[in-house]
């Protein structure tokens, strides 16, 4: 069996899942976030909730939306990133507040419309490390997503930090 890292040694890299439950993920975003900012990206409260934050203004909280202690709304970050172990590869980021954020992530980049509405919408982000914000919603019966839901809220490049040399 391989390690994470010895997979994406010479491949590139699809992550499925928020850091609350994927390893892989929070060391991903551990890792960026010492030499970039992140336009989304997930955040901790002191009590243990996450929630995504929304750059640049660090202003907007997105937070799971509850009703009658059931998900109403979710929100996901998709994210392209160069792997910071192997820099020739990419890690496709896949990742929401609960499951019903990732699998509505999982299903926005399975289809080719909506990628391309995301890269007609910012083109400055083709071809480039980005992160994209999303709302996503369960259906009715509460066992899978519906697909009208599926909302694109803001999509922004990843910023290298300087950082001097100290």
């Amino acid at each position: 069996m391989c390690t994470t890292e010895e997979l994406a040694a010479d491949a590139d890299m699809v992550l499925i899942g928020g850091p609350a439950f994927n390893p892989a993920t929070r060391k991903l975003l551990n890792s960026l976030r010492a030499s970039m900012v992140l336009a989304h990206d997930f955040c901790q409260t002191d009590g243990g909730a996450w929630f995504i934050r929304d750059s640049p203004s660090f202003v907007d909280k997105r937070q799971l939306i509850l009703d009658k202690r059931r998900v109403a709304k979710d929100f996901a970050i998709i994210g392209r990133f160069k792997n910071p172990n192997h820099p020739d590869n990419f890690c496709l980021l896949l990742a929401g507040l609960s499951t019903f954020g990732t699998l509505g992530a999982v299903l926005y980049v399975c289809d080719p419309e909506r990628v391309q509405t995301l890269f007609t919408r910012y083109p400055h982000i083709k071809g480039n490390e980005f992160t994209a914000l999303l709302t996503v919603c369960p259906d009715d019966e509460y066992v899978s997503i519906r697909q009208t839901s599926l909302e694109l809220i803001s999509a922004g490049r990843v910023e290298v930090v300087a950082r001097a040399n100290v």
